[in-house]
């Protein structure tokens, strides 16, 4: 498949950024040919490196390009937490599958932290005195 072969040979870059007043990298991964294939935000916070704006572009979905992009940002960048939408059940399904646990929860997210082995790295966002 074409798109097979183009996934293969993705061109990451990167750009500074805010997330509000919190400054963050933004990856983009374009093919080749110049498609939009996916972005995400890596951004540092009290609890370490956090994975915000995971996004694949809808031709490219169910390519298994979310796990690449997961080994990317954990592995690369060294990630460990993120937050998803409870009403996003493919993307939390994407992600439980990978290794992340719920640490907490609201009533719009799921906050999840990457497990290491049977431990879990916790994120628990009410420990946020909003001092950093």
């Amino acid at each position: 498949m074409e798109i097979d072969k183009e996934l293969g040979n993705l061109d990451v870059t990167e750009q500074h950024v805010m997330l509000g007043e919190v400054p963050a990298i933004q990856y983009k991964l374009h093919t080749k040919s110049g498609d939009r294939a996916a972005e995400f935000k890596i951004w540092d916070w009290w609890d370490g490196k956090n994975i915000s704006d995971f996004e694949i572009s809808e031709k490219y979905r169910g390519l298994g390009l979310s796990y690449k992009l997961l080994d990317y940002a954990t592995k690369k960048c060294g990630a460990k937490n993120l937050a998803v939408k409870k009403s996003n059940t493919i993307a939390k399904y994407v992600y439980d599958k990978y290794g992340f646990r719920v640490t907490d929860e609201d009533d719009e997210y799921y906050y999840m932290s990457l497990s290491k082995g049977k431990e879990i790295e916790v994120w628990n966002r009410r420990a946020d005195n909003g001092n950093c």
